[in-house]
């Protein structure tokens, strides 16, 4: 069964509303968001990844929808920014506190 994180200690504490959804997690496949949407049986527009990227060297979270692949070039524009690149795994691990397929942009 699915247990609390620290993004839904966050979300508790700020009084937002949510809910867990368990599933057999795959850590082989190529798209977490992907797999999740399809056991939950859950249009994947409606499932979100969190993305950790860099914009002129300052790091940056973009959360999108799982089917959707993130532009570089957008990110640095809705940054002001010149120059974007995604952020190496263990980076985004380090920083997050969380695993790549797990990364929440809450907490």
């Amino acid at each position: 069964m699915a247990r609390g994180t620290r993004a839904t200690a966050a979300l508790d504490k700020a009084g937002v509303g949510h809910g867990l959804h368990a599933y057999d997690y795959a850590a082989e496949v190529d798209s977490k968001g992907m797999a999740a949407a399809q056991a939950l049986g859950i249009d994947p527009a409606r499932v979100f990844k969190t993305l950790m990227a860099w914009v002129d060297k300052q790091p940056v979270v973009a959360v999108i929808p799982c089917d959707q692949r993130l532009s570089l070039k957008k990110l640095a524009a809705a940054c002001d920014g010149k120059h974007a690149q995604m952020m190496e795994i263990a980076e985004a691990e380090r920083r997050s506190g969380y695993r790549v397929g797990g990364i929440s942009p809450f907490a």
